[in-house]
């Protein structure tokens, strides 16, 4: 009986260890200026919005800050490319 405990605390920290640590670097837009960027904290919801899920590695942040639609939207009528004209 002790050991089937044992093995079944073993099992559920283990299950969430990477739960835990996953949680390192969020993608967090502004409400107001709607810009976005990479941070380590957690967002509060008020200043900071979360943008998708948090990730484990900067440059996984990074990737999905600039894949986006939240953060890569631009205002209507504009382009960053010239005109094809």
């Amino acid at each position: 009986m002790t050991r089937f405990v044992t093995a079944m605390s073993l099992a559920l920290i283990l299950s969430a260890a990477p739960a835990l640590s996953a949680a390192g670097y969020y993608v967090v837009r502004a409400p107001h200026s709607k810009r976005c960027e990479v941070v380590k904290t957690a967002p509060n919801g008020r200043t900071l919005l979360l943008v998708g899920k948090p990730h484990s590695t900067m440059s996984a942040a990074n990737h999905a800050m600039h894949t986006s639609v939240s953060c890569t939207q631009t205002k209507k009528g504009s382009s960053s490319k010239g005109s094809s004209y």
